[in-house]
């Protein structure tokens, strides 16, 4: 896909695509005559490059997470509200909550 559609479907700018791939954190493949194409992989990637950006982790230091999110398999950028409900109300030996 051309980049205009990758930046539509990942909600980025053509600009911020680029800045992500000079930066070495997407890599799309090269067509015949030089252009760029990308996959649903690069959307995923930029999904979620911009949503640990929002976190507040600076670009340039998403790498890392990146690579654990791939380890990881099919993660979704935004928790879905059940499972975030679910990790809060969890309590382990001596957290919060109410006693015996």
């Amino acid at each position: 896909m051309k980049i205009s559609e990758l930046a539509r479907r990942a909600d980025a700018t053509a600009k911020t695509v680029r800045y992500y791939e000079s930066l070495g954190l997407i890599t799309p493949q090269r067509l015949a005559n030089g252009y760029r194409d990308y996959g649903e992989e690069d959307v995923r990637l930029v999904r979620e490059i911009r949503a640990l950006t929002r976190l507040g982790i600076p670009v340039e230091r998403t790498r890392p997470f990146l690579e654990c999110l791939a380890d990881r398999g099919q993660v979704q950028a935004e928790p879905e509200p059940d499972a975030a409900r679910r990790r809060g109300s969890r309590r382990g030996p001596g957290g919060p909550g109410p006693g015996p």
